[in-house]
């Protein structure tokens, strides 16, 4: 089952979340999932250990995005096909831009070469880091 957690910062969404966990390792499942964006996934790796113990955490499986993907790709036995590279990337930037060109306030630069180029350049370092 997915299932989303919505609310505000402070509103416990973690800690019905880590309540949740308890109950289910306690109550017998065997495969919990949760998915956390890639940089809190050591964090929250730890913070279910922390909660479970080492028995009962290893029915919690924390994936970033990322490992999430090279789970799903591990478990049917599949490669990643479609790797794009950055012309393919500048179309698609190019095609974002112009389609939202009317709500883009601060970036009114119709068909400019050189922010596709900025955008390319950022989600490198982004990607570096």
């Amino acid at each position: 089952m997915l299932r989303f957690i919505l609310g505000t910062g402070g509103s416990g969404k973690t800690a019905f979340i880590y309540d949740r966990f308890k109950e289910l390792a306690f109550g017998g499942e065997d495969e919990i999932l949760m998915l956390v964006p890639d940089q809190s996934s050591f964090e929250t790796e730890k913070a279910v250990l922390e909660l479970l113990g080492v028995r009962l955490s290893k029915k919690v499986e924390v994936f970033g995005f990322d490992g999430m993907c090279r789970h799903i790709f591990q478990l049917t036995r599949s490669t990643p096909q479609n790797v794009i590279d950055n012309g393919t990337r500048a179309v698609l930037m190019s095609v974002a831009l112009e389609q939202l060109s009317d709500k883009l306030d601060l970036l009114r630069t119709r068909r400019s070469k050189g922010l596709t180029e900025m955008l390319i350049s950022t989600l490198s370092e982004c990607k570096k880091n």
